[in-house]
């Protein structure tokens, strides 16, 4: 694959979105306004979850250091630098937000793509 290609497909969400640009595919208003109301709802609730701090502390399991250590292991899960509320916050803040532009360009271009043939078949005398 040329190094050219390789690049435009190495992150799937900008090559989704760099696709929405590019005309390679278009959905219609209706698909793309429930999508987009769904994935504002994911947003919406991935940001509360990230707002609500739980686990501030690795949870007490017991004294033993079996104990400590699986608590410590719960509570870097949650809040660590690779956990799930830094997941749902990158997931809120950049990815969903490209799901949600690649849908508008793409139901622009639907639209567009949809006018332009009305105008064609008019032009050639045909009812649209």
């Amino acid at each position: 694959m040329p190094e050219e290609q390789r690049s435009r497909y190495s992150d799937p969400l900008e090559a989704f979105l760099s696709g929405a640009r590019d005309g390679d595919f278009t959905v219609s208003a209706s698909f793309a306004d429930a999508m987009i109301t769904e994935l504002q709802q994911m947003i919406a609730a991935f940001r509360e979850i990230a707002q609500s701090q739980p686990l501030s502390q690795p949870p007490k399991l017991s004294d033993t250091e079996a104990a400590r250590w699986i608590s410590d292991r719960m509570h870097e899960s949650a809040v660590g630098d690779f956990g799930m509320l830094r997941g749902l916050d990158h997931a809120a803040t950049t990815m969903l937000p490209k799901v949600v532009e690649a849908l508008e360009l793409a139901r622009r271009r639907y639209s567009e793509n949809e006018e332009q043939a009305v105008d064609a078949i008019r032009h050639y005398g045909g009812d649209a």
